[in-house]
């Protein structure tokens, strides 16, 4: 599977929890989105500094930034506010490769 159709099959899961009602997303879903969204971010990640687009690069460290909170709120036991903040890395990361010239497997767009 394609790195952008991987990175829409998360996006899917993660809202799925983000918005599954007044129940609290469990220490294992949030692990599982941030596991996810860091292994996307790091097979994305040479593909986008390679580009050398400083917008792709850019988004990239927000990217990173997105999920160092997202560890940090798991690390407090906010795994809502985690799992929140691993989608908004993926997005972003995800915006940063398409602008950088889309998935190294050149398919999924």
């Amino acid at each position: 599977m394609g790195l952008t159709m991987r990175a829409r099959e998360m996006i899917r899961r993660a809202l799925r929890i983000i918005h599954s009602g007044p129940r609290e997303v469990t220490e294992e879903e949030a692990a599982r989105v941030i596991e996810e969204v860091t292994a996307f971010i790091e097979e994305a990640t040479p593909v986008i500094e390679e580009s050398g687009d400083e917008t792709a690069v850019g988004l990239l460290d927000e990217a990173n930034t997105h999920l160092e909170n997202a560890n940090s709120s798991f690390d407090e036991g906010n795994y809502r506010g985690a799992v929140a903040e691993a989608l908004v890395a993926r997005r972003l990361a995800t915006r940063a490769l398409h602008i950088a010239g889309g998935p190294p497997e050149g398919g999924g767009r």
